[in-house]
């Protein structure tokens, strides 16, 4: 199958996932797809797409032919022609096999497999029955059947393999109506009405080919235009996605821009409080040049506040040696101590002027 986490309005769109808003008997088509088709593609081509629905057929056909053997293997058991069982026995292990290869991808090979074990069951049937007791008038229109092959290969093969096996099925069904075993009534059957037998061989054979590679080669094209067509809108869809994701992209960068340009005129104002909003869940786009900005104004403010204490303390150092003349003496003396040794020359405190 074909399907992954996506938009599921490319799920609806293409057609994928038809079962899975179902219930009852669908989800059981579902869990046989899932137990029996390959593992999800993510981004499949055309050709992955053409071969996943080639796969789904397959098991579809698997399922519903397992169900039919059981009436064909109660008709072998219950009927005069008893060989007809081992086509149920042949058909059985080669669908396993068929699933087994489907499940791991090698769709073509399971699909051959298939084709060969339904028309070479057919075959095995008719050779058992002509060496047990001869082929009679009632097994004639056996003949007739393995033409379900070339419907088989027409949904799981390319349409060329068609013509192939009908040819090789026209070819082995004469081979065996002229030289298996028969008896008497089938002899005296082929020299009155071998003419028409031979003709409804060929006619089923070549006729059904004619008319399946017709229809498959219609429907391939028919798929081939829908996925392409389903794919530009999916692209499209996509485009028109990403579009959207630019422009709300761009709103947020300006959105970003004008709020970082609100905090420079707030602080060009003289709020120094202001700061660039940088809360969790906000997308601001500009966080990395928001961040640093918030901590420079957070900066600059604390300097400004130092400073305006250190300005406050020097007005009251002022107003105390105005008071008191004794304090310049004593605080030059204790400013000449702490500072280091090439400064103290220059260190000396000026008395205010009264």
């Amino acid at each position: 199958m074909i399907t992954n986490q996506r938009d599921p309005w490319a799920y609806k769109l293409l057609g994928e996932q038809n079962f899975q808003s179902q219930g009852g008997v669908w989800r059981f088509f579902l869990w046989w797809y899932r137990l029996t088709s390959p593992r999800d593609v993510e981004n499949p081509t055309l050709r992955q797409r053409d071969l996943a629905r080639r796969s789904k057929i397959l098991s579809a056909l698997a399922l519903f032919l397992g169900l039919t053997l059981i009436f064909v293997a109660y008709i072998a058991l219950t009927g005069p022609n008893r060989q007809i069982i081992n086509t149920v026995y042949v058909m059985y292990v080669t669908m396993a096999l068929c699933l087994i290869l489907n499940r791991f991808g090698h769709i073509h090979s399971a699909g051959a497999l298939m084709v060969v074990g339904l028309v070479g069951g057919m075959y095995f049937t008719i050779i058992m029955t002509a060496l047990h007791g001869g082929l009679t008038p009632n097994d004639k229109d056996i003949f007739y059947l393995p033409f379900f092959g070339e419907l088989v290969a027409a949904a799981l093969l390319p349409t060329i393999t068609i013509f192939l096996i009908a040819a090789a099925n026209t070819t082995i069904s004469l081979w065996l109506l002229y030289n298996a075993p028969h008896t008497a009534a089938f002899s005296q059957m082929l020299a009155t009405g071998s003419s028409s037998i031979i003709f409804r061989i060929v006619e089923i054979h070549f006729f059904t080919a004619l008319v399946l590679s017709i229809m498959a080669t219609w429907t391939l094209i028919a798929i081939k235009r829908a996925d392409r067509a389903s794919e530009l809108a999916r692209l499209e869809h996509d485009l028109h996605a990403a579009a959207n994701e630019k422009i709300k992209e761009k709103e947020r960068l300006e959105q970003s821009v004008a709020e970082i340009t609100r905090v420079h005129m707030l602080v060009a104002n003289g709020n120094l409080e202001a700061r660039v909003s940088t809360k969790t869940g906000e997308q601001n786009v500009l966080w990395q040049i928001a961040v640093p900005l918030n901590n420079l104004l957070a900066r600059y403010q604390q300097a400004a506040r130092t400073a305006e204490l250190s300005e406050m303390y020097l007005k009251v150092l002022n107003r105390l040696m105005q008071e008191h003349p004794e304090l310049q003496r004593k605080a030059t003396t204790y400013l000449h101590d702490l500072r280091p040794p090439q400064q103290r020359d220059a260190l000396s405190i000026q008395a205010p002027q009264s």
